[in-house]
């Protein structure tokens, strides 16, 4: 029998790469166009930080300002960047978190995660 009472994180997994899958085709994107995305990660963000752990409260944070910094910035902050590392940073926690739940207490350090998957 499979275990359902953590399946929302199937759901916050595929909306994240989902999101990052259509950003990634927007590279190059200026800071307004970036705020409509950041406003897309800003709602997923929220979804994440009543579900899920710890990490989410930096994220939410962190989106939060950025949001409000790029509707007030009139020059190039190199948004696109900023906001691919930190939905980046975001798949990152996501994934250590789910691996600890599955691994049911052995949580994972995200240095090691981080070098899983860059191989």
């Amino acid at each position: 029998m499979i275990d359902t009472t953590k399946a929302h994180y199937l759901d916050l997994e595929q909306k994240l790469h989902t999101l990052r899958t259509h950003f990634t085709m927007c590279k190059g994107a200026d800071n307004k166009e970036v705020l409509d995305w950041a406003k897309f990660f800003l709602g997923w963000s929220k979804a994440a930080s009543q579900q899920c752990g710890s990490w989410t409260v930096e994220n939410l944070r962190n989106i939060e300002n950025f949001a409000k910094n790029l509707e007030k910035s009139k020059v190039g902050v190199m948004g696109y960047e900023v906001l691919e590392s930190m939905m980046g940073e975001a798949a990152v926690s996501l994934n250590c978190e789910i691996l600890a739940y599955l691994h049911k207490g052995k949580v994972p350090k995200p240095e090691k995660e981080r070098a899983f998957l860059a191989s």
